[in-house]
């Protein structure tokens, strides 16, 4: 019975060495450097402004997709349509894509996802 548990936590101990070895080398780097995926911020009553435009174009260092929760209050008018989070899409990509890179925009309900290309889509 003894030998069984001695070998037996020699394999555990082993297997947890390698599974450890190998999460560190899985995740080596740090999120500043690698690209994620997608984040979230919220455009509020003070519309498409300069500012936003700045922290959307902060947001795509660090991220491919941002997703825009339009607010009830967005924009002058409170009044929230689809027609009103469709030209708020085209503000942000007129203005975004006015720097040279290519932007692409999908609404979903009251949600603007802005995708960033690497190369030019055609």
């Amino acid at each position: 019975m003894e030998l069984w548990w001695g070998i037996s936590n020699l394999v555990l101990l082993f297997v947890s060495n390698i599974m450890t070895l190998h999460t560190q080398t899985l995740f080596k780097y740090d999120c500043t450097t690698i690209p994620m995926a997608q984040t979230s911020i919220q455009l509020g009553k003070n519309g498409v402004t300069e500012n936003f435009i700045a922290s959307l174009n902060n947001q795509f260092k660090y991220h491919y997709q941002v997703r825009i929760s339009v607010l009830k209050n967005a924009g002058e008018n409170e009044v929230r349509d689809k027609n009103k989070v469709q030209e708020l899409s085209d503000e942000i990509l007129a203005k975004l894509n006015a720097e040279g890179i290519n932007y692409s925009a999908k609404i979903l309900g009251f949600t603007i996802i802005i995708n960033k290309w690497k190369k030019d889509r055609e």
